[in-house]
C-alpha cells in the first residue's frame, strides 16, 4: 500500500472523530439558542452534516481504491475535507461569539 495513502487514510479517519464531535459540540450550543437565532444555525448543521457524509462517502473510496486510482483521487479528498473542517470551525467560531 502507498505509505503517503495509508497515512491519510489513518489521518482522515482521526479527523471525521473529531468533525463528529465539532458537529456535536454544535448541535449542543444549538439546543441552547433563543428560538430567533436557530433557523441559521439549524441550516449551518445541516450543511455540516451533509458534508460530513460526503467525507464519509470519499473515505470508503479511498479505502477501497487502488495505489493508482488513489493517486488520481487524492486532491479532490484533500479539498473536500478541508472545506468541511473549515466550515465546522468557522461555525463552531460563530457560535461563541
Amino acid at each position: 500500500m502507498n505509505d503517503n495513502k495509508k497515512f491519510f487514510e489513518e489521518k482522515m479517519e482521526e479527523d471525521i472523530k473529531e468533525l463528529d464531535r465539532n458537529i456535536s459540540k454544535l448541535s449542543n450550543k444549538l439546543e441552547e439558542m433563543k428560538e430567533e437565532n436557530k433557523p441559521a444555525y439549524e441550516k449551518i448543521m445541516a450543511e455540516l452534516k451533509e458534508k460530513r457524509h460526503a467525507l464519509e462517502v470519499k473515505s470508503r473510496e479511498v479505502r477501497e481504491t487502488g495505489d493508482e486510482a488513489w493517486s488520481e483521487m487524492e486532491s479532490g479528498i484533500k479539498s473536500a475535507y478541508q472545506e468541511l473542517k473549515k466550515a465546522s470551525e468557522s461555525a463552531l467560531d460563530k457560535l461563541q461569539e
